[in-house]
């Protein structure tokens, strides 16, 4: 009975190791915080912005975001991104298309797991009713890793493998008991 319980514990354990490797290497999305502050050019009081950017590392595009840009509103619709000597530049909007951030970062740093700066050219811009000549708001901040949270199948599986450890301890502790008696 020992070698059957041997060689199940043996498969219990591959099969862990296997399905932890498998859950890594799928794992194809970055989430990454951005934060800063926004504010014109005639000394007014610059407003804090935050949110985050999701990007995909198999197709090396950002794929969504969300910031909150206080006053002007919560932007999450996302126009695009371009590469241009070395800098990414990606655009967030408003869903009524009245406020667009765009923001430039150094690609070659950008999700790399080290904080980036944005790059001097960021701003926010109103693209509503062109007739009101609001300004663009010059932007200053930086994206930086967010800790990585486990999946729930890496979850289940490190519980499983602890179990696992208590179970063998526990058969161990009654093997010495009784070879002791």
């Amino acid at each position: 009975m020992s070698f059957c319980f041997k060689r199940l514990t043996g498969a219990l354990a591959v099969f862990a190791c296997a399905a932890t490797f498998a859950s890594q290497a799928s794992a194809a999305v970055v989430v990454e915080a951005i934060s800063g502050t926004y504010g014109d050019a005639w000394g007014d009081p610059a407003l804090p912005f935050s949110g985050t950017i999701t990007f995909d590392t198999a197709t090396d595009k950002i794929t969504g975001g969300k910031i909150n840009a206080g006053a002007l509103g919560v932007l999450n619709t996302l126009e695009g991104q371009t590469i241009f000597q070395n800098q990414l530049m990606f655009s967030i909007g408003t869903p009524d298309d009245l406020y667009w951030g765009t923001f430039y970062v150094d690609a070659s740093q950008l999700f790399s797991g080290q904080t980036v700066a944005l790059l001097d050219r960021s701003e926010f811009q109103f693209h509503g009713n062109y007739s009101l000549h609001l300004p663009n708001y010059d932007a200053s901040g930086t994206i930086r890793p967010i800790a990585a949270v486990p999946e729930p199948s890496t979850w289940a599986m490190m519980v499983l493998g602890f179990a696992g450890v208590g179970f063998m301890a526990y058969r161990r502790k009654d093997r010495l008991a009784l070879s002791a008696a």
